[in-house]
């Protein structure tokens, strides 16, 4: 599911990773809990939390994991054929109200200079829909919380400050 904003000089690729949209469904239907100073519950937990936290690297010998995938992948399958669409609508209608392209020009302005070139990945997850994590300066993940009308003013912000330091 991706979807592009770009000019000459810099992109802004925004997707739903599976791997991702995966590890959330499990979190999910398990009831696990993320965040650091929260002890994990069981051994699935704390094997889950690496996966998690790995979500772009192959993360392997994670046997609970692993027994957790095969139980859950008929239930998220159906999830993704049926939210799909739903979801990528959502994505589309909030992120034309931000408005990408005016949001780096004005970030071009605050700034003083022409946009360097840059590319920033923004990926969401269907749970926590609140989640918030910056990978790094050029991706960040968030939940599908941010994609609601009242979340605009707050996905504009984030979205400004990210591209501020790309710019």
């Amino acid at each position: 599911m991706h979807w592009r904003a770009s000019e000459d000089k810099w992109r802004i690729v925004i997707d739903w990773p599976q791997s991702l949209w995966f590890a959330a469904y499990i979190g999910q239907r398990e009831g696990f809990e993320l965040g650091g100073e929260i002890q994990a519950s069981s051994q699935a937990e704390t094997e889950w939390r690496i996966w998690w936290d790995n979500c772009d690297m192959p993360v392997y010998e994670l046997a609970a994991v692993e027994k957790l995938r095969e139980f859950y992948k008929a239930g998220f399958e159906q999830e993704v054929a049926e939210t799909r669409l739903k979801l990528v609508q959502k994505q589309n209608t909030q992120l034309d109200l931000v408005n990408l392209a005016k949001i780096v020009k004005s970030c071009q302005i605050k700034m003083g200079k022409t946009v360097s070139d840059f590319e920033l990945e923004l990926d969401f997850v269907t749970w926590p829909k609140d989640y918030n994590k910056s990978v790094s300066n050029r991706r960040i993940v968030l939940g599908i919380g941010y994609l609601q009308p009242e979340k605009l003013a707050e996905l504009n912000e984030i979205l400004q400050r990210l591209i501020l330091g790309l710019v």
